[in-house]
């Protein structure tokens, strides 16, 4: 949920009034979220380095660890995956102790994303795969959705290609199951080309026949129209017959 900045700023006023060291620090931490979230990237480093300088004075290692988090995120997006590895493993070390296993979850998730940012992709397909046993082992399906969703374009970047197939399918099936279409859309559109990229043309043109019609349903017309180019740039126009959908 993106964060009234506003509101941020006016809370922020009023814990400086107060003199509250805590108050201060938790409204630096959404301030600087808040100007994350706008790309305001040399605001929010200002917020978050206050933050961390608070969580460091109050021995708060949960905030603190928060505030890493959010430094690792803003680092990763100016483009220094290595910076931002180092803020998150500060952050894990605290979070393995103190945090739920969500967000331990969203620390790893982000570790990934800098440890492909630094080209070591394989790395980071073999932490999501870990990630991904462990939701599995937990039945959290909404996890497993996601990690998915991120394992699948870095299997198939390493040029694992039966292996982010199935992992598409599995996204697909799963987002179809938690009532996500417009997910299920989009993963068989992977499915479709990579069936293609294997050679298997009919079920390439089934894949992609069933991504067109889902995003009709949603009213994503201009989706649509897109897939429906692709069947045509792979030459999977229908011959005789209905296509078939094998997916």
């Amino acid at each position: 949920m993106k964060i009234n900045l506003q509101d941020a700023l006016d809370r922020l006023q009023e814990m400086r009034h107060v003199d509250s060291d805590e108050g201060v620090a938790n409204a630096l931490y959404r301030l600087g979220v808040a100007y994350l979230q706008r790309n305001r990237l040399t605001q929010a480093e200002e917020a978050f380095d206050e933050a961390q300088y608070l969580c460091e004075k109050l021995e708060n290692r949960l905030g603190l660890a928060h505030v890493l988090q959010k430094q690792a995120e803003l680092t990763l997006a100016t483009g220094d995956g290595q910076a931002a590895l180092a803020k998150l493993d500060q952050a894990l070390a605290i979070f393995r102790q103190e945090a739920p296993p969500e967000v331990v979850f969203q620390a790893v998730e982000l570790r990934a994303r800098a440890l492909d940012r630094l080209g070591r992709t394989a790395e980071a397909a073999a932490e999501l795969e870990n990630l991904l046993a462990q939701a599995d082992q937990a039945g959290d399906e909404v996890s497993v959705l996601l990690l998915l969703q991120y394992l699948a374009p870095l299997q198939r970047r390493l040029g694992r290609v039966e292996r982010a197939l199935a992992t598409y399918r599995r996204h697909g099936a799963l987002a179809e199951k938690l009532g996500e279409p417009q997910r299920v859309a989009l993963a068989y559109v992977a499915v479709g080309s990579l069936e293609a990229q294997l050679g298997r043309p009919e079920v390439a043109r089934g894949a992609l026949h069933r991504a067109a019609a889902t995003f009709l349903g949603l009213g994503m017309v201009q989706q649509a129209r897109e897939v429906r180019a692709e069947i045509a740039r792979l030459g999977l126009e229908e011959q005789d017959g209905a296509p078939r959908d094998d997916t």
